[in-house]
């Protein structure tokens, strides 16, 4: 079957051939090849700028995942959040995981002044949520999901604490700007 098509078509063209110069055509008009070109030329601002954009994101995200996140929020959840009677002693070991702003509103507020020898509380980082950053950008939230434990007046509470965390990238960190519970 293939080579009767092979042969039909062969056939074909060496009978339009000579039709072509019986007709009085130049067959080297009819045969001569076409020469397609193609525009290999490349917009290299436009690349340049997709680059620039694609390093941007990448940079920003790289930097959102940096493990200062999670330490500072760990830190602070063991050193503040845990604390047997009262935070306050506690304050001085989070100073570096915290903007100064929020120390000095942390210090300035007046419930971690009172000493109560009947409250313990624990608490530790169990999953961090990141919304889409890709933007860049020096300030983020973040969502802790925390496992808390809580001793007051002999009587043991557990459960799940969500915070939400503003952070701020500060001197090639993330420190806790602000931080509020849901």
């Amino acid at each position: 079957m293939k080579k009767s098509i092979y042969l039909l078509l062969t056939a074909v063209l060496i009978i339009s051939s000579f039709t072509m110069t019986a007709c009085g055509k130049n067959v080297k008009e009819i045969s001569t090849p076409i020469v397609a070109t193609i525009d290999t030329s490349i917009n290299v601002d436009s690349i340049q700028s997709e680059l620039s954009e694609f390093k941007d994101k990448y940079s920003n995200i790289t930097r959102i995942y940096d493990k200062s996140l999670k330490e500072s929020i760990n830190t602070y959840c063991e050193e503040y959040l845990s604390f047997t009677g009262s935070a306050t002693e506690k304050i001085k070991k989070i100073k570096d995981v915290v903007s100064e702003e929020y120390y000095e509103e942390l210090i300035s507020q007046t419930g971690h002044k009172k000493f109560d020898y009947d409250y313990e509380q624990s608490t530790g980082l169990d999953k961090l949520y990141y919304d889409n950053n890709s933007s860049p950008s020096d300030r983020i939230e973040v969502i802790a999901l925390c496992k808390q434990t809580v001793i007051y007046d002999d009587e043991v509470t557990t459960g799940n604490v969500t915070y939400i965390f503003d952070m701020l990238y500060k001197s090639d960190k993330w420190v806790i700007n602000g931080i509020s519970a849901t």
